[in-house]
């Protein structure tokens, strides 16, 4: 933030979150009251911050919504015009689905798979509120996607997964050099980027 000159916010929904946040932000050197601690679906919160920031980022969220297409216009509703929306999200379909699955399949449950296809996933971002500058694929192959519930033996062989990824970095790195080689089947994100009209 201080390399592009941004002001950091947050929203966090829990108290213990928006505490553990402010204190993040105080050891960054950012104002830890720029942590709200609030409900983002609440009225209030909307009308309060409605078209208040240049950046909207969010990352892992959406995913957890059936009608994603309201959540995504609410991040929408919170940016000045011209304003940038970055939105992320894990996949876990694909090749991604039989590790989760193995892993930790009740995590897999609380995903909506059904965004995770580009095709679908752009669909998501209305065109006569946004302008596309890039939605793709994103990523070679992570394990850092994946958990495993806590104490389970799994964790182990996570590890151990965790630990092949370095070499599998290593590989990617030398192959492709600094670009992805991204696929519907193992690609671990999906990204967009786009202007607020």
């Amino acid at each position: 933030c201080n390399r592009f000159g941004f002001v950091p916010y947050g929203v966090e929904y829990t108290e213990d979150g928006a505490t553990i946040n402010k204190a993040v932000y105080s050891q960054a050197g950012y104002d830890p009251e720029n942590v709200i601690h609030a409900d983002f679906f609440s009225a209030e919160f909307q009308e309060k911050y409605k078209g208040y920031f240049d950046i909207v980022i969010s990352r892992g969220f959406i995913e957890h919504f059936t009608d994603v297409k309201a959540v995504v216009d609410q991040h929408v509703d919170l940016l000045k015009p011209d304003g940038r929306l970055i939105i992320t999200i894990p996949r876990l379909v694909g090749f991604n689905y039989w590790i989760g699955m193995f892993l930790h399949k009740e995590n897999v449950a609380i995903h909506n798979l059904t965004i995770m296809k580009k095709s679908v996933y752009e669909d998501l971002f209305d065109t006569n509120k946004l302008n596309t500058l890039l939605c793709k694929y994103f990523g070679t192959f992570d394990f850092q996607l994946f958990n495993t519930k806590p104490g389970s033996f799994k964790r182990h062989i996570l590890s151990v997964f965790r630990i092949i990824q370095k070499f599998l970095n290593f590989i990617f790195r030398m192959l492709l050099g600094k670009r992805g080689l991204e696929s519907a089947f193992f690609s671990p994100y999906l990204i967009y980027i786009g202007d607020k009209k």
